[in-house]
This record gives C-alpha cells, structure tokens and sequence, in this order.
C-alpha cells in the first residue's frame, strides 16, 4: 500500500528550541522567479513541437544525486532547432524575464547573468517577436547547470512533500560553498532555481525588469520594494511565513 502525500511536520516547540541559532550574518540566496504580475501568457513559445522534438522539456545535462535512483537533470533540453517566440503578447509590454522551465530572457539580462556567473546558465537564442508580431533583438531561452545537493537542514525552514521539497522559507547553507555558485538547483526543489545576492543585486540595480527574488533569509528593504504600488513582498513564494515572523517579533 503506497503511503500517501505527508508534509514535513513542525517541530514540538521542546524541539524547535534544540535547533543551532541562524546565523545573521550568511550570505543571501532568493528563489528566481517570474513575476505574477506578468501573465504567463505573456510568452509564446511558437515552434515548441519542432524544438523539442521528442516532446520533453528535460535539461540535457544530467548529475548523480544520492536521493534518488536516476540523475537530476539541469540546463536546456536538446534542441531541434532555434525557438521561436513572442514577448509581451498579452500586454504589449516588454520585460527582461518570462516564464519558467524554460525561462527566457532578454538581451540585457544575458549579459548580465554572463558577467556574474558565467558559466551558471545554460542559454539558446530565440528568433523574437514582440507583441505586434515585430522581429525584436533576441531573447534567450535559458535554465541554471549546477545543482547543490544539501544545505544545512537543522538551521533552516521549509516544507516537503513525500521525498520533494514544495516551500522554502528560510534557508542556511553548509559550509564550503563554493563562492562562484552564484545560481544553481535543490535536486528536491525542481521547480525554480536559486541565486545568491550578487545575482539579485545586480539584477535589481540595473533596472531589469519581470522578475521577483523570493528571500530564504529575513528580507532587507530592498527585497520588500515597499516603495512600489504593489510591493514585491507580495510575490514572495514564502511571504506568509515572513508575515508571520514580522507580526511576532
């Protein structure tokens, strides 16, 4: 008989005391993501049958992890030829980031992601449309290589579904991470990659637009965009867990 879906019980309040403290002065990480603001529709992926042609989205890059049987895969899938898509199709309007597995991104945001971490994403350039069916410069078709495996679970606060992960909340690394992992997957967080500071950082300072950086740490102000008139803290995949931290303290 096949047990059936079971999240990750919450600590007794004995036990949750036991936990090592946080340390508050880690270096910052966020779940990349679209906006919700933005429509998924907001992409068309115009020739997806033609480009992926045995009709799977499944990266090409493929690494050995130790809690499962089969390999993770990260990275584009094998093509079949160029992608062909349209941006802004709902809204007529043009941002830097669209969709998710695949992402795609613009010009601007590749040479950004090629400064910091260049060796971070796997990328394939698109033929692009924009809204009005107008040829544009080319977005890229794009999804993070590395995993990293663990990270310190007694520190951090998450929720898991069976063997995966479905909510990050507040997440400490181990030690020895790598200083140039700059974006990378959970294999047991498949739906979004992570990035550090750096990325979000730079990302934010440059004005690019279309996506959100959800905090797996107390959000600073700039993560909050309390000045905006819908505040990022909203798009927050975690944000109950951080209202919940704020009402407490």
């Amino acid at each position: 008989m096949t047990a059936g879906p079971a999240r990750r019980p919450r600590l007794p309040e004995a036990e949750a005391e036991k936990r090592p403290p946080p340390d508050r002065h880690r270096k910052r990480y966020y779940i990349f993501s679209q906006d919700f603001r933005t429509p998924f529709g907001d992409v068309e992926f115009l020739n997806r049958d033609e480009v992926l042609a045995d009709g799977r989205g499944q990266g090409r890059l493929e690494h050995k992890v130790r809690a499962y049987r089969t390999p993770f895969a990260t990275g584009l899938p094998r093509l079949a030829g160029r992608p062909r898509i349209r941006v802004g199709a709902q809204t007529g309007v043009l941002q830097d980031l669209y969709g998710a597995k695949p992402w795609f991104i613009s010009g601007r945001a590749k040479a950004l992601t090629e400064a910091v971490d260049p060796d971070g994403l796997d990328l394939a350039e698109c033929d692009t449309l924009d809204g009005e069916g107008e040829a544009i410069p080319s977005y890229w078709m794009a999804d993070a290589t590395r995993i990293v495996e663990e990270f310190d679970e007694m520190r951090s606060s998450f929720e898991t579904l069976n063997r995966g992960i479905v909510l990050l909340n507040d997440v400490q690394m181990t030690a020895g991470l790598p200083d140039e992992y700059h974006s990378f997957y959970f294999p047991r967080y498949q739906s979004h990659f992570i990035v550090d500071a750096l990325f979000a950082d730079r990302w934010r300072s440059a004005g690019l637009t279309g996506a959100v950086f959800t905090p797996l740490q107390p959000p600073t102000e700039a993560d909050l965009g309390a000045d905006k008139e819908e505040p990022d803290y909203l798009s927050f995949k975690n944000h109950p867990f951080w209202d919940m931290k704020r009402a407490s303290s």
